[in-house]
C-alpha cells in the first residue's frame, strides 16, 4: 500500500513537471501565478488539455525543441510550443489553444492540488496562487470529475513512464 502511494504521489509529481518543466517544486512567477489565478476554466478548455496530455509524451519524444521549453517561463514555453506545428495540432489547431492547454494545465493543477493539503504542498510551495472565485465555482461543481481527472493524469503518466522512459 505505502509503494503504491509513493508511486501515486510520483506520477503526479511528473505529470506536473511535464506540464510546468524542470521540476514540479520550481518556483513560477508572480506574473504566472497570477495569470493561473485567474485563467478561466471550462469544460472544453479541460478536455483540450486532456486530450493534449494523452499525445504530449509522443510529441516530447519527437520534438527535441521541447525539451528546452522546461526551463521557461510559461509565457516563453507557450511561445516555443506555440512554433512546433505537431504541438499546435495536438492543441486543437491554433497557437490560442496551446496558450489554453498550458494555461488551463497549470489552473487545473492548482485547483487539484488545493482540494489535496498533501499535494498542495507540493505544487504551491513557495507560491501565493488562490482560484479566483470562477476557478472555485468550476472546482465545486465538478468535485468528482476532478478526482477522475487527476487519476486520468496519473494513469497517462505512467503511461508515458513505460513507453519513453521520462
Amino acid at each position: 500500500m505505502r509503494l503504491s502511494r509513493n508511486f501515486t504521489r510520483a506520477s503526479i509529481v511528473f505529470v506536473l513537471a511535464l506540464l510546468l518543466g524542470g521540476s514540479a517544486r520550481a518556483q513560477i512567477s508572480k506574473a504566472d501565478q497570477a495569470k493561473i489565478a485567474s485563467w478561466p476554466v471550462t469544460m472544453q478548455s479541460v478536455n483540450r488539455f486532456m486530450t493534449f496530455e494523452k499525445g504530449f509524451g509522443a510529441l516530447k519524444a519527437s520534438e527535441p525543441g521541447l525539451a528546452a521549453a522546461g526551463g521557461m517561463d510559461m509565457e516563453k514555453r507557450v511561445r516555443v510550443m506555440s512554433g512546433i506545428p505537431a504541438a499546435v495540432k495536438l492543441a486543437g489547431g491554433s497557437a490560442a489553444n496551446v496558450a489554453d492547454v498550458v494555461w488551463t494545465g497549470a489552473a487545473l493543477h492548482m485547483l487539484m492540488a488545493k482540494m489535496d493539503p498533501k499535494r498542495a504542498r507540493v505544487f504551491t510551495s513557495g507560491q501565493a496562487m488562490e482560484p479566483s472565485p470562477q476557478q472555485r465555482a468550476f472546482a465545486e461543481a465538478h468535485r468528482a470529475d476532478l478526482v477522475r481527472w487527476r487519476q486520468e493524469l496519473v494513469e497517462i503518466g505512467n503511461a508515458q513512464i513505460a513507453k519513453y522512459g521520462k
